[in-house]
């Protein structure tokens, strides 16, 4: 597995919040790897919306925008959208989509199954996802300790006549470094008997607060 040198760190004091911490002016500007180049973007937290009495936490980048609702034990992420307008925000249906879920330590797993419907086309999504434990990383904006999850993610996307679909199966890992968020995030394609394919290589450069 990617990602330097284990090491032990005390999980108690350590919340989700510290993980995932949204403040009003917080921006991580990342460098994006992919198979066709690189690049650069910034992810920006742009305040919290309501929708049937409950608020959701919203994270804007040139992909689009999430919506997060954020318990003390659990982060969903429960919605994507072109924008900040919450009646255009496409939420997931048939089940939870659970980014980072306590307790915070290594081998704990969680799973489930969801689906959001996509210009017309149902997409849904499959996961299972396991917190790997703590290690040290290197990225442009400096050395962290984090905490690591590896995520399967069998994505199906279902074309409307006869329900036939075509699918993915791809890992996802997220390093997350307490009071900045996320650091890194490398996402890549995987085939039976075959290397794996790099999808996105995304490194912290600077984190603005």
């Amino acid at each position: 597995m990617a990602g330097g040198d284990n090491f032990t760190t005390p999980t108690q004091h350590v919340t989700i919040r510290d993980l995932f911490p949204l403040e009003k002016g917080f921006r991580w500007r990342y460098i994006h790897d992919t198979r066709e180049g690189t690049s650069h973007y910034s992810n920006e937290y742009l305040g919290v919306v309501t929708k049937d009495g409950k608020p959701y936490n919203l994270l804007g980048n040139p992909f689009g925008v999430s919506y997060f609702e954020i318990t003390p034990d659990i982060i969903y992420l429960r919605a994507v959208a072109p924008g900040e307008d919450i009646e255009n925000a496409q939420f997931y249906k048939g089940g939870e989509m659970v980014r980072l879920m306590t307790p915070l330590e290594s081998g704990h797993r969680w799973g489930g199954k969801a689906w959001v419907e996509k210009e017309g086309q149902p997409i849904i999504t499959a996961y299972d996802t396991e917190i790997i434990g703590w290690r040290k990383v290197e990225v442009p904006a400096g050395a962290y300790d984090c905490l690591v999850t590896s995520s399967t993610l069998n994505t199906i996307f279902v074309r409307e006549k006869g329900r036939v679909g075509v699918g993915s199966l791809a890992q996802d890992m997220i390093w997350y470094s307490p009071g900045i968020g996320i650091v890194r995030r490398l996402k890549y394609l995987l085939y039976p008997n075959q290397p794996q394919e790099l999808l996105s290589d995304d490194k912290l450069e600077e984190f603005i607060h």
